[in-house]
């Protein structure tokens, strides 16, 4: 029984549905039927507009056909049309010629080799012109640094001339100042010569004097390494030698003269120590150097 009227509902239900697509189909087949009209309407205007449109047309090309100056224009259209190929033709010939002459030239097996070769070509100096305008900046910025470059060569040019006159005039100064030092220096070395002179003859005089007083110098020619000559190197060490022997040789007859009574007064004098004095001798005057006014010494050359 349930069985039954589960195969029941199964029944109806799919009544219903059926029904439902039944509808469904019949309002899309309303529709369907509403726009072929409509297509169909939409169609036939079209028809009508073009055969009114072809009839136009044919009625004018007619009227056209019996026109005389259309007939002239379109030969000489026709005409003009003709000459135009053949110089097309003509044209075509030329270049194929020129092509064949390329193939030649180039021997390449084909046009397309040809054109591969073609094109390569254009690629490098293509290259080679972009290169160029590289170059051609690249001078110019070589040329802009040139300009300035010798724009900072005449101005260090000029500082070098103003300070080469700088150096010219201190240099007339200091030439100046050397020829007064040179006469300074002519002056002094004649003083230092006779003071030499004078130097020289009184150590040949202590040099007899300590060789007539039989004074021992071995000492001195021990310790200064000197020969038995007296030089101005030792005149020192002679005089001293001197000075001692002479002052022992007065405390001997000072000795003998107190010891003898008939000896007379100035005999017994004290002559021990600092009574040798030498001769006095006018010392040389050096005169420095004469400095000119306005001298700066912070310009001299180190």
């Amino acid at each position: 029984m349930l069985k039954q009227d589960s195969q029941y509902f199964e029944i109806f239900f799919d009544r219903e549905d059926a029904i439902q697509k039944i509808q469904a189909l019949i309002e899309r087949g309303d529709k369907e039927e509403k726009q072929h009209n409509t297509d169909m309407k939409e169609l036939i205007r079209l028809i009508d507009h073009n055969r009114k449109l072809t009839d136009y047309i044919r009625a004018k090309v007619k009227e056209r056909d019996e026109d005389p100056q259309l007939h002239a224009w379109r030969a000489k259209k026709a005409a003009e049309a003709e000459s135009q190929q053949k110089q097309t033709e003509e044209t075509l010939d030329k270049y194929e010629q020129a092509f064949n002459k390329m193939l030649k030239l180039t021997q390449a097996p084909s046009s397309d080799r040809l054109m591969d070769s073609y094109i390569r070509n254009e690629d490098r100096n293509f290259s080679l012109f972009n290169y160029i305008i590289e170059i051609y900046e690249e001078v110019e910025q070589l040329q802009t640094k040139i300009d300035n470059l010798r724009k900072q060569i005449m101005e260090n040019q000029e500082l070098v001339d103003k300070e080469t006159e700088s150096i010219n005039k201190e240099l007339d100064f200091l030439r100046a100042l050397s020829e007064g030092i040179d006469e300074n220096n002519i002056d002094i070395q004649g003083e230092f010569d006779k003071t030499q002179s004078f130097l020289q003859e009184t150590a040949a005089m202590i040099g007899d004097l300590s060789e007539s007083l039989h004074c021992d110098t071995s000492l001195i020619q021990q310790r200064l390494c000197a020969s038995k000559e007296v030089t101005l190197e030792t005149l020192l060490e002679y005089m001293a030698l001197v000075e001692e022997r002479v002052n022992n040789l007065l405390l001997i007859r000072q000795r003998i003269a107190k010891a003898n009574a008939d000896a007379p007064n100035s005999v017994k004098t004290n002559f021990m120590g600092g009574n040798l004095k030498s001769k006095s001798v006018a010392q040389p005057i050096i005169a420095p150097p004469k400095i000119p006014e306005g001298f700066d010494a912070s310009k001299l050359p180190l």
